[in-house]
Formats: structure tokens, sequence, C-alpha cells
């Protein structure tokens, strides 16, 4: 009786430390997940760059084909 008293204390102990190591599991996929996030807004930061400068080349192309009459 007291064995079987030891085991379920010891398979109790091993249950609190696979608990343990899910929360710490689940932190890192938070923190991994906070981090591609702020990849995603610099990201659409970079396509509203590219996609302004883009724009302004295109006006810059018009105004220069115009006043050359090109």
């Amino acid at each position: 009786m007291l064995q079987l008293s030891a085991d379920i204390g010891a398979m109790a102990d091993r249950i609190g430390e696979m608990a343990d190591r899910i929360l710490v599991m689940a932190d890192n996929i938070g923190t991994m997940a906070d981090r591609i996030l702020l990849t995603q807004v610099i990201q659409n930061g970079n396509i509203e760059l590219v996609l302004n400068a883009t724009l302004v080349t295109q006006q810059n192309l018009l105004t220069l084909a115009n006043d050359y009459n090109l």
C-alpha cells in the first residue's frame, strides 16, 4: 500500500514536471508568434515604401516623357 502511494506520488511529480515543460513551450510559442507579427508589420511597411517609391518613379518617368515629348 505504501509503495502504491509512493508510485502515485512519483507519477504526480512527473505530471507536474511535464506540465511545467508544456507551460514553457507555450510561452515560447507565444514569443515566436509575437516575433512573427512584428515581422509582418515590418514587411507591410517595407511593401508600402516600395509601392510609394514605384509610384513616384512612374510619375517621374511620365513627367520626363512629357517634358521631352517622348
